[in-house]
């Protein structure tokens, strides 16, 4: 991390990818990766699922799939982080409720309106009555829960993990 400004500049970059391709260094919860792509001018958070060559946004009640999508890798320079260059300790997981963004949540995405749109996993959500084990969501700020996309449509939850940098 270097301060740049009054800004900071994080070893995370977005790199392209296209059916199915998933970087090195991605950044990911078990075999899904961080991904986003564009769709009506929005720039949304979602899903890759390497396997099924597809990034997965939730969008307007429905999951869209794209085959052009970008991917969060990890892009620092070694020994550019002191201590220990472990991801964990560069970002981590922070629970969140209700819509509630921590400070230094990543960016992934950026709305029509300009709301910035964070990106959110989960190791568990009760859809449907049954469970869904691992999904990346997007939290639009000003809305009050964040959006799951799974089996062709949007689904909503009200606790959530959301990426955020931690300063070393």
């Amino acid at each position: 991390m270097a301060k740049v400004g009054r800004g900071l500049q994080i070893p995370l970059s977005w790199i392209p990818g296209r059916d199915g391709f998933c970087p090195a260094g991605a950044v990911s919860v078990d075999n899904i990766c961080v991904a986003r792509s564009k769709h009506s001018g929005e720039l949304l958070p979602g899903k890759l699922v390497p396997m099924n060559g597809k990034c997965y946004c939730p969008y307007g009640g429905a999951e869209l799939e794209s085959y052009d999508y970008e991917v969060l890798c990890e892009s620092f320079i070694p020994g550019s982080c002191k201590g220990n260059v472990n991801s964990s300790y560069r970002y981590r997981w922070e629970r969140a409720f209700d819509g509630d963004v921590p400070k230094n949540a990543i960016v992934a995405g950026i709305a029509k309106d300009a709301d910035r749109i964070q990106v959110i996993p989960s190791r568990y959500a009760s859809i449907l009555d049954f469970f869904i084990f691992i999904y990346i969501f997007q939290l639009h700020e000003g809305h009050s829960c964040a959006y799951l996309p799974w089996g062709g449509k949007e689904y909503s939850v009200n606790e959530y993990d959301v990426l955020v940098w931690q300063k070393h």
